[in-house]
């Protein structure tokens, strides 16, 4: 994605105006309040709610005042069951899931206001589902071991079963308008 968006950067003439940085989002080597926006795209989920605490101060350290974060997430829901939700969080490797509640008060205790979210939820089991038909139609094709594509499969089959009660995805924006001491 970074590699992409270099090239259209490049295309469109601003290349001297917009960095692509390929990083930790923990922890960044830009200086403070040195960058107007920050972007994230389903990546914050990979580090659970601490890490995306760390992340969302980093973000906060980085951005100049009055500079946004913008994001998508996969979360879960506010309420879940932790037995039900097991699969998903032993494919991913966490013991839980953000929330949008999660996020909301991290933003907030970094700096944050204006803060939104618009959820696009219902696109979750169908993008999953999808992602699992092309695998298999693909198996053959990806040069990866039988034993990784069946798990892959079996993963995002219960992806597209829980995510209709489990599952929150969409968009959030906020705006850093406060300094805080982090």
């Amino acid at each position: 994605m970074c590699g992409k968006a270099r090239v259209l950067n490049t295309e469109m003439g601003a290349d001297q105006d917009i960095a692509i940085l390929e990083e930790s989002y923990l922890g960044v080597s830009v200086p403070d309040e040195s960058v107007d926006l920050v972007i994230s795209m389903d990546a914050l989920l990979h580090v659970g709610p601490e890490g995306q605490k760390t992340a969302i101060k980093e973000a906060a350290r980085v951005l100049r005042p009055g500079g946004w974060m913008v994001f998508c997430d996969i979360m879960q829901q506010e309420v879940v069951d932790p037995v039900e939700m097991q699969p998903i969080y032993d494919r991913i490797h966490l013991t839980k899931l953000g929330t949008v509640s999660n996020y909301q008060e991290c933003l907030s205790e970094s700096g944050f206001t204006k803060f939104e979210f618009e959820p696009h939820s219902e696109n979750v089991a169908s993008h999953y589902g999808t992602v699992r038909e092309v695998l298999i139609e693909k198996k053959g094709d990806i040069a990866v071991s039988e034993a990784f594509l069946n798990k892959m499969e079996a993963g995002l089959a219960v992806w597209k079963e829980l995510a209709p009660q489990n599952i929150v995805w969409g968009f959030m924006t906020a705006q850093k308008t406060e300094k805080v001491n982090i």
